[in-house]
């Protein structure tokens, strides 16, 4: 598993371009030589992006996530666009480009849609320029409405700090109010996975972009149905994994390790066998470090961070 890292990139930095004929590295190029910039460039919309469908010449088909009226360059207010001209980060390698833009899944895309002027044309079309993508684990996008989950931590002096649970739906109006739950429930997923592997959402909750899925609240519990997997940005560390490797070891018979939500969860837990429990949490993150606190049974023992760049740990506080 890697780690992700965040920022929206500008239609004037490099990145990846996929012309008319596919995404075969033939045929891709930047789009510096065909499109100008500067002052001839407009930025219409800058949202969460579903990829409908791409045409034959290249361009690609696409709606608002969650639908709704766009600002369509050349072609005004519709709720689909044709765009030309679609850019993603220059990290999006071959096995990025193969699951988010093959559009076997549900393919987002969080950018901006701009109309630009194309120098050989000179005429303005739609450029998309992404900063993230994220396709589903097939092609059916259900009933419900998508959303952001993510962990967001209480900042604090001393660990275990406490941390939440936001869930907002995308391109939700300007300042709307997230809802807060008290976890996620990922039991009926439909994507196995995550049915099998809770901690690949958890993981994503984390991250910069968070995880996007569809689902219900109940109880102050969100239930997922649909869920994202984030193809970029990526960076090369499993930061989890480094963490896993720092706290845990193989259990005796009488232990067993465990992974919970927020330490106060760990700490009351109580196992029905009488076993040793040996617990980790995730209590905060940021584009640096990704923070733990590790513990036994009722009582944290120690807390580190985990570079989200190295996979580096640093312990910070001992019990």
């Amino acid at each position: 598993m890697r780690s992700f890292v965040t920022g929206l990139l500008t239609a004037s930095l490099a990145a990846l371009s996929f012309s008319a004929m596919g995404c075969s590295s033939a045929d891709t190029a930047t789009t510096a030589d065909s499109v100008s910039e500067s002052a001839d460039s407009l930025v219409v919309t800058s949202a969460y992006f579903r990829l409908e469908s791409k045409n034959a010449d290249g361009s690609y088909v696409v709606s608002l996530a969650n639908g709704g009226n766009i600002e369509c360059p050349g072609t005004g207010t519709t709720r689909k666009c044709t765009v030309p001209s679609l850019v993603v980060p220059a990290d999006c390698d071959f096995e990025c480009t193969d699951g988010l833009l093959s559009l076997r899944g549900i393919s987002i895309v969080r950018g901006v849609l701009a109309s630009v002027v194309d120098t050989t044309t000179h005429k303005r079309i739609g450029r998309l320029t992404a900063a993230s993508g994220f396709d589903t684990f097939d092609g059916t996008l259900g009933t419900y409405p998508i959303y952001k989950v993510a962990q967001k931590t209480v900042v604090c002096k001393k660990a275990p700090c406490a941390s939440t649970i936001q869930v907002t739906k995308l391109n939700a109006p300007a300042g709307a109010t997230p809802t807060t739950v008290t976890s996620v429930d990922f039991s009926t997923s439909h994507d196995p996975n995550y049915v099998l592997d809770a901690t690949r959402g958890l993981t994503q909750m984390t991250r910069p972009e968070g995880l996007l899925a569809t689902g219900t609240i109940s109880y102050g519990v969100f239930h997922a149905d649909r869920v994202w997997r984030q193809w970029t940005p990526v960076a090369d560390c499993d930061v989890l994994g480094a963490a896993r490797a720092t706290w845990f070891h193989t259990p005796g018979s009488d232990e067993v390790n465990l992974e919970f939500p927020t330490t106060l969860a760990a700490e009351s837990y109580h196992d029905a066998k009488g076993r040793q429990v040996n617990w980790l949490v995730k209590t905060s993150t940021d584009a640096n470090k990704v923070s733990f606190t590790g513990g036994m049974n009722d009582l944290w023992a120690e807390t580190f961070d985990v570079s989200t760049t190295s996979c580096a740990v640093t312990v910070t506080g001992e019990h």
